[in-house]
């Protein structure tokens, strides 16, 4: 079943919306509700609290009564050039008289998707806990070695490592995101830990070995297969040493060479890996195939690039091929202004697809029997 667009914006954490501006000396009266669009396309109706020119911001107050400082350049031209004009409403009937908006302009709808920003709300549905023997404390890093495996790209025993939450219970079931890193890799889970709650996920990483070329390299000289044993072999005994990982919330991703290996796993179907996770982030990489072999229609992925030329859009075109052979519901994003790269940006628009998209999709399509 397809999962209908999430609800209407009400939240302060919304793209929109982030700014640690203040304001000094700023004109307030009545308050005047508004309708903005962000630079990306998304609305969200509030009231405007006050206007400084001095600072291009606008204070505005959300309909859940919360207040946020946000820049002028954050929202539309039309709503800019409203800003600017804007005046405080006459006090002196008592009745608010904001000065009319001018017509919004007639833009095409963005062709990168809108930001991802909705209300936080609880994720988790109440369940009945599984006991289980605590892996460590809470927001500890425990490692999983592979002596009998090839060394990693650093020279070392081959290890997944896992960052458990801050709020770690082993009673009860915690969400996991698996992370592949780029360049030589690593298992520091620390470089997934951006993209999601750590007070809440455990995140787990896995290096590359020392018996293949990197996965950039391995898509063609043959080797990707080494890659996948030796992942595929972590990831049998990361899934025998975390029984409480939430069945439904189980993700992969990955930047660069750890999206080639995202990418080529989902693409091939292999069991181990699309029965165990939900959703699938692929950064600036991906397969070269252009298909997948087991249709993934409840599944989610993350898929984006940058918009240097000759950069890898082209490449990617395989992996969308793949994701949309294989049904699954795929959010699309163009970096603007990014080569190959993965800033803070992208890393808050993949954490609120998870929170807000992914994630509410997931436990959508199981409250609906599917």
């Amino acid at each position: 079943m397809r999962v209908a667009p999430p609800s209407r914006m009400t939240a302060l954490r919304t793209v929109l919306l982030l700014s640690g501006l203040c304001f000094a000396g700023a004109a307030t009266g009545p308050l005047h509700a508004y309708t903005f669009t962000g630079r990306t396309g998304t609305k969200v109706e509030a009231e405007i609290v006050s206007v400084s020119q001095a600072t291009n911001t606008v204070r505005l107050r959300l309909p859940t009564g919360k207040e946020a400082d946000v820049p002028f350049a954050n929202v539309s031209d039309a709503d800019q050039a409203y800003l600017r004009q804007w005046t405080p409403p006459s006090t002196t009937t008592g009745k608010a008289a904001a000065t009319p908006a001018p017509p919004l302009k007639a833009t095409p709808a963005p062709t990168a998707t809108p930001s991802l920003a909705l209300p936080k709300t609880s994720l988790f549905p109440a369940k009945t806990p599984v006991s289980t023997a605590p892996l460590g404390a809470p927001g500890e890093t425990i490692t999983l070695e592979f002596p009998e495996l090839a060394k990693d790209k650093q020279d070392l025993v081959a290890a997944c490592k896992i960052r458990l939450p801050t709020q770690y219970d082993p009673t009860k079931p915690m969400p996991l995101l698996l992370w592949f890193s780029p360049g030589q890799g690593s298992n520091d889970p620390k470089g997934g830990l951006a993209l999601v709650d750590g007070t809440t996920w455990a995140v787990a990483a896995m290096p590359y070995p020392t018996n293949a070329t990197l996965p950039q390299f391995a898509l063609g000289d043959g080797k990707m297969g080494i890659i996948k044993s030796y992942h595929m072999t972590m990831l049998k005994k990361l899934i025998e040493s975390v029984p409480n990982a939430d069945p439904k919330l189980r993700f992969a991703g990955g930047f660069s060479n750890g999206a080639h290996c995202v990418g080529t796993y989902l693409a091939d179907g292999d069991k181990e890996f699309t029965d165990y996770f939900r959703g699938f982030i692929i950064i600036e990489g991906g397969c070269t195939r252009k298909d997948t072999k087991k249709p993934l229609r409840n599944d989610f992925a993350y898929v984006a690039w940058g918009d240097s030329p000759g950069n890898s859009e082209g490449f990617m075109a395989g992996t969308k091929s793949a994701l949309k052979a294989g049904h699954l519901q795929v959010t699309s994003r163009e970096m603007k202004g990014v080569g190959h790269g993965f800033p803070a940006a992208e890393q808050s628009e993949v954490k609120m697809w998870i929170e807000n998209v992914a994630v509410p999709g997931i436990l959508a399509m199981k409250t609906a029997g599917q």
